[in-house]
Formats: structure tokens, C-alpha cells, sequence
């Protein structure tokens, strides 16, 4: 139907007294179209797929805040880009429902986006559908899947492979394919298509976030596996969780850094809601307020998250546990670092975990994590504490 349609384009722009200019977009929907008749007008049409926003542009938009009240400080911007992936539609919509809020915060971004899959159910689907049609070619949906386990150096052989079509299906060569899944905004390519391996990484969205785990009817275990797949895609897509601070007009531009704590609380916080949790944030437990309560079949757990050298981050394992109350089940601190640093394991011991009430066990763990520890104390009400740390370094590419 669209050969035909723009063969008939062309022979109107022919026959045409006036210039004809056509403009295909589209919304939701991706589409890749062959000209196998040889259409003039296909042969001659420029390949054109516009980059997804960026963090600058997403800023650019939210200017108009300031006309009506607070502007959108750096890291909710910030937010928004890694929520959103710079997807124009996902974009919008987080500054559409940040607009009638009298200020605006990391966690009503990480509220916002949560809470998108169950207000609009066929976006994430047809974005996904987009990418695969069981009666034309699931090609770039498995090409897309190896990505997002793989990146951000795949083999070329592998990616072939998984390009192959089964029989019956529309055959789609591998340029083919990685230009479906950059103009839909799912990947990035850096350097050359014919490069091997290829330098291709899932971009950082709500709509490359780890498909939903396994249920465990344990709530620590499902808790610790929820958290690796999810830091597993934060380290996949480390270079998106960097950015630049402003700096005042005359002063020396300030070094990319990573983001503040609160932003990464808010992606873990979409992705565990995305995984079947109930998510609260900075929900107010026992002595202050904790980075993320959770519940799932009527059991809690909790989550703080630190920078290591940033925000008392020594102090990460008194934090939870002051947060422990009668109903909490499951605890996780999660320590995260940009440095290099060897000792990271032996450093987080000495520096968190040297109180001797601490009993401490190291745990099992597999990469990206840097280490993983048990750890068990009493708090000063009585209960008895359990939380596992997770180390885990944010490479700087």
C-alpha cells in the first residue's frame, strides 16, 4: 500500500506545474519502506531520522516554567532525559504533567513515569511492536534484545545471527535494521556500521529498562535480583548518567560528574514499580525519610542509595537501620562511584562497615557489581537488621 501510494505521489510531482514537497512522519509507529519497483521517488529519498532530544533541548523546553513559577532545577531535567530517553512523546509528557505542580522534584518524575504503563498501557507496546511484526520480521527485535544483554561491543557475527530471518519472513539486511532501531530511539551507534565489533548500547528509558523478573516468594531474594538487573543497565548505560553542571557566565566550566543521588533513586524507583512493586518515595520510616519503600504481597522492604564521598555516605548502614521498623522484611544500601578504585571493596569496609556490633558476611556477586555484603546488627529499638550492600562503579566510558 505505501509503494503504491507514492508511486502515485510521484507521478502527481511529474505531472505536477508547481513543485510537490512530501513529508512522511510518523508517531508511535516505525516504518521502513523498500522500494522494490523501483519508484523514482523512493530512489531519490533522503534517509533522515531525527535524533532523539537531548538533555540541552529537553532544558530548552522547560524554559517556560520559569514564566510561571520555579524553573526545573538541573537534575529534574536530567530525570526526564533518562526517563524519557529523549522520546519527543515521552519527553512532553513529563514536562506536560510536571506543569501543574508548584514545584517540582526527582521523585514526582520518578511518580510520573511509574505510573505511565498503567495510565497508557499500548505506548510501551507499541513502541515494541514497532520494532517486530511476527508476519514480516522479528529480526530487529532480536538484533534489539542482543543489544540491550550485549552492549556496548557486539560482535558484528552476532549480530548477524540474530538478524537472520526464519522462513516466510521479510528479509532485512543489518543497516536495515540498526537504522529502524536508532530512528525509534531504542539504541546508539557510535563510530562505524561496518566497524567489528559494533559500538552499540540501549539507550537509557523507560523503554529499555529489564523486563519484569521472575516472582520469588522470598521478598529479599526478589528484591536483590530486581536491584542487579536494574544497576546491570545502569552500568550498560553509564555514559547517559553523566552530565555537565551549569556554571555562572565568567566561571571555569565545571567537569562532567555523575548525577546526584536522587536521581538514580528515581530510575530504580520506575524500574521496581515496572517490576510489580508498589513504590514510595523518601516515604517517611521511623527516623527520617528512606530513599524507597516497596511493597509487594503485603511484605516491605527499603532502599537507600549513596555516592560514595557525597552525603555522609559513611553513614549509609546506621541510615537503614534507623529505617527498620516492625513491618520491613528486606533492605538493600546501594553504593555507587565513578572512581577508580581498585580497593573499593576493602575501602567500604573500612570506611562503612567497621562498627564491630556489624556482623558482616561477603557475599557472592557476578559483574558489573563490585562487591556485595550481608550485613546484620540490632537496632536501638530491638529489631533484628539484615541489609545487603551492593557496590557498584559507573564507568565513565
Amino acid at each position: 500500500m505505501a509503494r503504491t501510494l507514492l508511486n502515485h505521489l510521484e507521478t502527481v510531482r511529474r505531472s505536477s506545474v508547481h513543485p510537490v514537497g512530501i513529508l512522511v512522519t510518523g508517531g508511535l509507529g516505525v516504518f521502513l519502506l523498500r522500494d522494490y519497483l523501483g519508484s523514482a521517488f523512493l530512489s531519490r529519498a533522503y534517509h533522515f531520522s531525527p535524533a532523539p532530544f537531548s538533555e540541552v533541548e529537553i532544558g530548552e523546553l522547560a524554559r517556560r516554567f520559569i514564566d510561571r513559577g520555579p524553573p526545573l532545577g538541573e537534575s529534574v531535567v536530567k530525570a526526564i532525559h533518562l526517563a524519557s530517553g529523549g522520546n519527543p512523546a515521552l519527553a512532553t509528557y513529563g514536562l506536560q504533567h510536571l506543569w501543574s505542580r508548584a514545584s517540582a522534584t526527582e521523585r514526582d518524575v520518578a511518580d510520573i513515569y511509574s505510573e505511565l504503563p498503567a495510565r497508557h498501557p499500548d505506548f510501551l507496546r507499541d513502541v515494541r511492536s514497532a520494532v517486530s511484526h511476527p508476519d514480516l520480521s522479528e529480526g530487529p527485535l532480536r538484533v534489539w534484545a542482543v543489544i540491550r544483554r550485549e552492549g556496548p561491543r557486539v560482535p558484528r557475527a552476532t549480530l548477524l545471527q540474530a538478524a537472520a530471518g526464519g522462513t516466510g519472513t521479510l528479509p532485512m539486511d543489518l543497516d536495515d535494521i540498526l537504522r529502524l532501531l536508532r530512528g525509534a530511539g531504542l539504541v546508539t551507534l557510535n563510530g562505524s556500521s561496518t566497524g567489528d565489533p559494533l559500538d552499540l548500547r540501549a539507550v537509557a528509558s523507560i523503554i529499555n529498562l529489564p523486563e519484569r523478573a521472575p516472582t520469588s516468594g522470598d521478598i529479599r531474594e526478589q528484591l536483590l535480583g530486581d536491584l542487579r538487573a536494574l544497576l546491570a543497565s545502569i552500568h550498560r548505560w553509564a555514559p547517559d548518567f553523566f552530565h555537565t553542571p551549569s556554571s555562572a557566565r565568567g566561571e571555569e566550566k565545571k567537569p562532567r560528574r555523575i548525577v546526584p543521588e536522587a536521581v538514580f533513586s528515581a530510575i530504580l524507583a520506575i524500574g521496581l514499580a515496572q517490576g510489580g512493586w508498589v513504590v514510595e518515595r523518601e516515604a517517611v520510616q521511623a527516623e527520617g525519610r528512606t530513599d524507597l519503600k516497596l511493597s509487594r504481597a503485603g511484605k516491605t522492604a527499603i532502599v537507600e542509595v549513596k555516592i560514595w564521598g557525597r552525603n555522609d555516605y559513611e553513614r549509609i548502614h546506621g541510615q537503614v537501620e534507623g529505617y527498620w521498623t516492625r513491618g520491613v522484611h528486606a533492605a538493600a544500601a546501594v553504593m555507587l562511584t565513578d572512581l577508580e578504585q581498585p580497593s573499593f571493596r576493602a575501602d567500604y569496609l573500612t570506611d562503612c562497615l567497621a562498627d564491630t556490633r556489624l556482623t558482616v558476611t561477603e557475599e557472592s556477586f557476578e559483574p558489573p557489581l563490585r562487591g556485595h555484603f550481608g550485613v546484620k546488627s540490632t537496632s536501638q529499638d530491638g529489631f533484628d537488621v539484615l541489609v545487603d550492600h551492593l557496590l557498584l562503579r559507573i564507568p565513565r566510558g
